[in-house]
């Protein structure tokens, strides 16, 4: 079956597949001088933050994963190294110093359980002043939406400028207009100018997420390049070797999912603007 063509959504246009090119291997840089520090976060669960952190933004840093949570899922099942904290004072002080001490970049994630300690404690303790960064993440629901224009108000009161704000638009639909899936965030950025919104930071929802959760797979392995798994279990299977055949061709297919979706991936980290 021949490839699809992808095409990169417009200002206003549906989910298509961008065209921005497929980084396959990401060079792990030497310490910077200056480590960034993401934020991320969102005011409802199970809205596909810790994914937008998984495959997004921490193939990009190269760096840390810090979790606080309280007893929801993180982005551990994606195969990534996770520094947990619970959204506790004595949690969030030994969370404080290894930030402080940690010299490479880091993405922060705070689960939707945790936040509203976590934000009051931002303020007591001048967090604000910690991070970069902030990535937030809506999908097309309305209570999505809302939650998103929610978390960004709160956001601004705490002391964050508006052009440290960025937003992930998650779960668009193809063939569908992005300003018309996202309408209510849309009528915000109507009212108030200020206010990060770029319909060319979206992601999908694909089918490669729930494999790499499944198998307990990161990002860059599920792209593993210079890999060919489908070979692999070709020549496993002909040498009577079922069980490692069936396991490399599992690979074979989230390779190949992974290869699709990293279009999505790479003009979604492009979209959002953070130097690094």
């Amino acid at each position: 079956m021949s490839e699809p063509t992808l095409v990169a959504p417009t200002s206003a246009e549906s989910t298509q597949a961008p065209t921005s090119p497929i980084k396959t291997s990401l060079a792990v840089p030497a310490l910077p001088l200056t480590p960034i520090r993401i934020l991320l976060l969102a005011q409802v669960g199970t809205i596909g933050k810790s994914t937008v952190g998984a495959v997004v933004l921490h193939p990009h840093l190269n760096g840390s994963f810090y979790s606080i949570e309280s007893f929801n899922q993180d982005a551990a099942r994606y195969g990534i190294k996770v520094q947990r904290f619970l959204a506790e004072q004595d949690d969030l002080r030994d969370f404080q110093k290894a930030l402080t001490n940690d010299p490479h970049n880091a993405v922060i994630d705070i689960g939707q359980s945790a936040l509203d300690v976590f934000l009051k404690r931002m303020a007591v303790d001048r967090m604000v002043e910690d991070f970069d960064y902030v990535v937030s993440v809506a999908d097309t629901t309305d209570r999505g939406q809302d939650e998103a224009i929610n978390a960004w108000e709160q956001l601004m009161a705490l002391g964050f400028a508006p052009e440290q704000y960025r937003l992930v638009l998650n779960r668009s639909q193809p063939k569908k207009l992005i300003t018309a899936q996202y309408s209510r965030l849309f009528a915000y950025k109507e009212q108030h100018e200020e206010f990060w919104i770029d319909p060319a930071c979206i992601l999908p929802d694909l089918n490669v997420f729930n494999e790499m959760a499944s198998q307990g797979v990161s990002w860059n392995d599920a792209l593993s390049p210079g890999i060919d798994f489908l070979t692999q279990s070709r020549q496993l299977r002909h040498n009577g070797r079922e069980k490692e055949a069936a396991k490399a061709a599992e690979r074979a297919l989230l390779q190949k999912w992974a290869r699709g979706a990293a279009v999505f991936t790479e003009a979604a980290f492009e979209a959002l603007d953070i130097p690094i």
